[in-house]
């Protein structure tokens, strides 16, 4: 039986949206120069094989992903795939911008999307392996949250160095800062370590490439690379430091924290439940109560949630 990877690339060559120009090498979005470049979105001037795609992607979703509550889709490619899968899925579905709009509401994520909402992102094309920071905004814990702090209508928020870029784009005049969590009566910090793991399937036919590709992903010119490009934490003491005016600064205190290993009780502690506490604190400060009443509230709030643990 016919695969339907190759039936889809049948499909795309039948109504000629691939294209080839090896003397002159295409420039995609990601700036990656290639011979080969697919138009997706002659998808959907083919109706038959429009109806291909969007059975794939549905069947897709419903094998890998059962649980999911909503698509988004990314702009402007991703929409209308988002919107016809979610059609014959009858899930909920939006849409999300590369920055926010200067006008409007200034949304960056358009369509309701809920804190803690299992989303399935959908895009025509990834040529780079994987998503922009700034759409890699939905895959947050609270969505309506970092709109808030983009916006400047929220004080803080629980995050890392993964948010900067997105921030960046969405807020690009925002003046913030990242921080630990600071420890009563100590000097130091915590710092949640929620960095990439590396490993080798140990019953892999090919532990030796792929030995190979992690010596040259944790390689010194690779996470130099990927400092610049993330605006990240150089898990090398050799390597580069991000030179990002609010990771650097954070960067720099790696030394003086404690670092807290990501478990599903440390997330649940000191990421999920900030969210409701970062907004009571926003509202009782907004709402004219002090500062120092509004920490004593947040304080007891927070006692509440590790006794709930």
């Amino acid at each position: 039986m016919e695969s339907t990877a190759r039936r889809i690339a049948e499909d795309l060559l039948s109504i000629r949206a691939v294209f080839f120009r090896p003397d002159e090498p295409f420039t995609w979005a990601s700036g990656i120069k290639s011979p080969v470049y697919c138009d997706n979105r002659l998808i959907l001037t083919a109706p038959d094989v429009r109806t291909e795609v969007e059975t794939a992607l549905m069947q897709t979703i419903r094998r890998e992903y059962p649980d999911a509550e909503v698509l988004m889709g990314t702009s402007t490619a991703g929409i209308a795939h988002a919107a016809i899968t979610a059609h014959l899925l009858e899930l909920p579905m939006g849409y999300v911008r590369s920055g926010a709009k200067d006008h409007g509401r200034k949304n960056q994520i358009e369509g309701k999307l809920l804190p803690g909402q299992k989303v399935v992102v959908v895009e025509d094309l990834i040529s780079k392996g994987y998503l922009d920071g700034s759409k890699a905004l939905v895959y947050a814990a609270g969505q309506d949250d970092i709109a808030e702090f983009a916006k400047g209508e929220a004080g803080f928020m629980p995050g890392g160095s993964w948010f900067v870029a997105g921030l960046d784009s969405a807020a690009p005049d925002m003046n913030y800062t990242l921080g630990g969590i600071p420890v009563e009566d100590d000097d130091s910090l915590i710092l949640i370590n929620a960095g990439v793991r590396v490993c080798i399937n140990s019953s892999s036919e090919k532990k030796d490439a792929a030995r190979k590709f992690v010596e040259f992903f944790t390689g010194l010119d690779s996470m130099n690379a990927y400092v610049a490009s993330q605006n990240s934490f150089n898990p090398r003491t050799d390597g580069a430091s991000t030179d990002n005016d609010v990771v650097e600064p954070a960067a720099e205190r790696l030394s003086a924290a404690r670092m807290v290993p990501w478990v599903d009780s440390a997330f649940d502690i000191a990421v999920v439940s900030p969210w409701a506490d970062a907004r009571t604190f926003t509202a009782n400060v907004a709402g004219g109560d002090s500062v120092d009443n509004a920490v004593k509230d947040l304080n007891a709030q927070v006692e509440n949630n590790l006794k709930l643990k």
